[in-house]
């Protein structure tokens, strides 16, 4: 099952709207449409004929990121270069010592306007280019590896008809029944 587990995201944005694609294959695709202004995501789930999808407000988001354990954020004068850009460290520090902290590296030099408030690094100033996180009982390395300039249209924002409405709670069930089955 290890195989089939996702191994690229895309993440392709304007000043305050986005989408993020994680795939693995043609049978498995998650996709976030987000607008940073409003504070909504549209998640969206694919997997075979399966087809699900919700709306979620910052409310909803926050229930979501309440299972993430709490942390402390220490900003660094460390920095690196990733895909190009200088990126500033963070360190996530959870109180639960057994958990291991967590690096991100960040930059400020992508104009994405609040590009962490639907996430459990709101307070990350800039676009989060290196990172780790922990869902569903999986910790995944997210790392840029480009950033292209690119005009972005606008039907990317919007999702394709065939997807099945539920509600945020379903949502979350139906991710975390399908990534349980990926367990190593």
């Amino acid at each position: 099952m290890a195989s089939m587990l996702p191994e690229k995201a895309t993440l392709e944005f304007n000043k305050d709207r986005f989408v993020s694609q994680v795939s693995s294959g043609i049978a498995f695709r998650t996709i976030l449409i987000g607008n940073n202004s409003e504070h909504t995501i549209d998640q969206a789930l694919q997997l075979l004929s399966k087809r699900l999808y919700t709306s979620m407000d910052e409310h909803d988001l926050l229930a979501f990121n309440s299972t993430m354990p709490e942390m402390t954020l220490i900003f660094t004068n460390e920095t690196d270069t990733v895909a190009g850009y200088k990126c500033k460290k963070a360190i996530a520090i959870f109180n639960d010592i057994s958990r291991p902290e967590i690096e991100l590296y960040y930059t400020e030099n992508i104009g994405l306007k609040d590009p962490n408030w639907h996430t459990p690094f709101a307070s990350i100033p800039g676009v989060l280019l290196r990172y780790e996180i922990e869902q569903y009982n999986m910790r995944m390395r997210l790392e840029a590896v480009s950033v292209e300039r690119a005009i972005i249209p606008e039907e990317k924002f919007k999702l394709q008809d065939g997807f099945e409405e539920v509600t945020p709670e379903r949502m979350q069930y139906e991710l975390q029944q399908i990534l349980e089955t990926f367990e190593i």
